[in-house]
Formats: structure tokens, sequence, C-alpha cells
């Protein structure tokens, strides 16, 4: 994952559940993880949060060596930039839209409650309560020396070139 000062992520932090959260670049080019669970070393700006938590470069070693794990990206809903076709947003019901089409600021999406399709800006579904639908994680089983990757559904066999432990 690329670390942008802004950036919303969710996380766990010493095994403590972050859902609010963003992220912090120092004039040092330290990263931080801006939140109001888990006090840790102080940034210069948290963004509003109460604490903040240092992860140096962000690599996947300085996320283990200071207990960071699930560091994710969170997709915000009224951002025209996030959305893709065959997105799922879910509204406050529960209940599952599949987007079809972006065209401009506004979102098509196919209204599984009476299959019909609805044109809206991403102003209308903040207000709705919708958010994007969180992504399963993708299984991947070793057949032999093959993988079988499953990206956004789709099965790829890839080549096992070496065992990553």
């Amino acid at each position: 994952m690329k670390l942008l000062h802004g950036t919303k992520v969710t996380c766990e932090i010493e095994g403590k559940k972050i859902t609010d959260a963003k992220i912090s670049k120092e004039g040092d080019g330290s990263f931080y993880i801006c939140q109001n669970k888990k006090e840790g070393v102080t940034a210069e700006n948290k963004l509003g949060y109460n604490y903040s938590w240092c992860i140096v470069s962000g690599s996947p070693d300085d996320l283990k060596r200071y207990s960071v794990t699930n560091l994710k990206p969170v997709k915000d809903i009224s951002d025209i930039s996030n959305y893709e076709v065959g997105d799922i947003l879910v509204d406050e019901d529960g209940d599952k839209h599949k987007v079809l089409g972006i065209c401009g600021l506004a979102v098509i999406l196919k209204w599984c409650i009476r299959n019909h399709r609805y044109i809206v800006d991403t102003s209308e579904l903040v207000k709705l309560g919708f958010n994007f639908e969180e992504p399963k994680e993708p299984k991947d089983t070793i057949i032999g020396k093959e993988l079988t990757k499953t990206i956004k559904g789709k099965k790829y066999k890839v080549v096992v070139k070496e065992e990553i432990k």
C-alpha cells in the first residue's frame, strides 16, 4: 500500500481494531497512523485525532516492528475517483447495489430492491448512508507448482517459482 498524507485507513494496533484513522506524513518523511484509540509517539499533525502511532517508513518490516496489522485504505464514498464499474455499494439497511457506470460526477446504480437503474451523485450517496462493500479476502490455493489467485472474483493461474515464508 502506498502511504499518502490524509489517506483514510483501518488497521489493528497491538491487536486493537482501529476503524477510523488517517495517515499523517511528517516533514522528516515519517508516517503516523492518527486515530482515537491507541496512544503512541505523537505526530506534529494528528489530523484532528487525539492520538498517533508511528510506523516510520510504513514498510512491512516497520509495520511488524510496531505491531500494526491489516493496514488497509478506506475508499471515500464522496470521492468520485474511488468508483469503479462493478463496485458494490451497501446502504444503511444492508441492501447491496452494483455500480453499472460512472459519468462525470454521476454514478449509475442497479437498485437491487426494485431491479431499476438510478443515476445519483456522490453527495446523495453520502446523505443516504452508502458505503463501499468490504472486499472479501482472496483465497489462494496451491496446486502442485501452480497457484490459483482470486482477484475481484476472477481466478488466475500463476506458476509458483519460489515459496515465500
